[in-house]
């Protein structure tokens, strides 16, 4: 299990406080979620096009879900349950070199506790000749990795419902500014510019608020109060990103300077507490390729903190970090996506030379298993699909079984959600929270 404050010398408020960064944020050293996405089709080769044909289009999706939660109740008719009706609505307008989008969320719950979160995306695109400039709202994948990888830094994650598992769905749109530049038929040259930053979001009540949210809050101790103001370009971030194709390898180079998602804790007796998110380089590689069927995928980084020589007891250390995986066809139309990921944190013999070290107390590595299986059976009407996450230093899980039926343009899914293993992990700590789903959905 992963502490930001050590174990010794600290009340159950700051304890709390802790853990709960800890274990409801993405680790800071790896930044890695536990989100399944779809399979990455960043081709070299897909570069912009001259621009869209001009026309606008409205198109988005309407469900509606009964979740039941698991609890230890005595009986049946106390577990509780949740319905919620959620729209989406997607504008698309293109013109002459030009593209615009917004994406709007509408549910019971945006519109009552936050509207902010209604306008989910929504930007601009020009084409200039080969080249794109995009501005606005965005949301954007970097890396090669299949589930979220190191690499993909552009966007911190929503955290306060660990039902929804789909990376893009996860992420939070940002203030951004991309440039594309093609510099060859397989090559491209990629800038984003962020002029603010935010951290992952964290559920403070409610079935994904960590144990320890819920004793600080109840101890009248808002965590969220202690977060610096991050809106001025002290908090600017910006990357560079070259991807191309050499043969039958995808690869990819890129840098990108900016502030790790996790805020870094820290606590010195007997009342000091302080919260900020430190600022890190990232150096990373990518590459993808097919060999006797298997769909390989691999990222590596390095995160370059301020705390090179590991003896900075308030900023986290330097990290190493990787992902490797594949996707392949079984047998039957059986499909399996296979990834593993992790981080290997360096300067190790510093950690934990004083009390309050925010790394003390915690594992050197970390390291996840991510699976998918699933088939499409009757010319794919039906598909059933099972997911896990198997966390390996904390031995606990999330599995995510689905059965989905088309019936004409709409679907019926069943599914289910059961975290286990150490009930102090990263996920098994989530294990009354677990959680089965009725959907209804249709797409327009």
């Amino acid at each position: 299990m992963r502490h930001l404050l050590p174990r010794a010398r600290r009340g159950p408020a700051f304890r709390a406080a802790a853990l709960a960064l800890a274990l409801a944020a993405v680790p800071a050293a790896a930044q890695e979620g536990f989100g399944f996405g779809e399979p990455e089709a960043e081709a070299a080769a897909a570069l912009p096009s001259a621009g869209p044909a001009s026309g606008a289009s409205v198109g988005g999706e309407l469900s509606f879900s009964i979740d039941a939660f698991y609890r230890a109740e005595d009986e049946v008719a106390d577990l509780p349950f949740e319905g919620l009706a959620e729209g989406v609505l997607e504008f698309k307008a293109s013109g002459t070199k030009v593209e615009a989008f917004i994406k709007l969320k509408l549910s019971e719950n945006i519109l009552g506790e936050s509207p902010e979160d209604m306008l989910d995306e929504a930007y601009l695109r020009l084409y200039l000749g080969p080249h794109s400039l995009e501005g606005g709202l965005l949301k954007l994948v970097w890396g090669k990795a299949d589930s979220q990888g190191p690499l993909d830094v552009l966007n911190p994650f929503d955290l306060r419902d660990l039902r929804i598992t789909e990376t893009l769905e996860r992420k939070i749109a940002e203030p951004m500014l991309h440039a594309t530049f093609a510099l060859g038929d397989f090559t491209k040259l990629e800038l984003a510019f962020l002029p603010g930053f935010e951290g992952h979001r964290i559920a403070a009540e409610g079935p994904w608020a960590p144990a320890q949210v819920e004793a600080l809050e109840l101890l009248g101790i808002d965590f969220e109060g202690y977060l610096p103001d991050t809106e001025g370009l002290e908090y600017a971030q910006a990357g560079l990103r070259f991807t191309t194709s050499s043969g039958p390898v995808d690869w990819g180079l890129q840098y990108f300077y900016g502030r790790l998602p996790t805020p870094a804790v820290v606590f010195i007796p007997p009342v000091s507490l302080s919260l900020s998110y430190d600022p890190y380089h990232q150096l990373g590689l990518d590459a993808a390729a097919v060999f006797a069927g298997f769909n390989l995928r691999a990222e590596a980084a390095a995160n370059l903190t301020e705390d090179l020589e590991g003896d900075d007891p308030e900023v986290y250390n330097p990290s190493l970090l990787w992902s490797l995986g594949f996707d392949r066809d079984l047998f039957g139309g059986i499909n399996l996506n296979l990834q593993g990921s992790g981080s290997f944190r360096l300067a190790e013999e510093g950690v934990g030379e004083v009390a309050y070290d925010i790394e003390a107390d915690t594992e050197r590595t970390r390291t996840r298993v991510t699976a998918i299986l699933s088939q499409k059976l009757r010319n794919e009407t039906i598909e059933w699909e099972l997911r896990a996450l198997y966390g390996i230093e904390d031995a606990d899980f999330y599995l995510l079984p689905r059965l989905a039926f088309d019936v004409g343009d709409a679907e019926i899914e069943i599914g289910a959600g059961i975290f286990g293993g150490d009930e102090e992990g990263e996920l098994g700590q989530f294990a009354e929270s677990s959680w089965a789903r009725l959907l209804l959905s249709y797409e327009f």
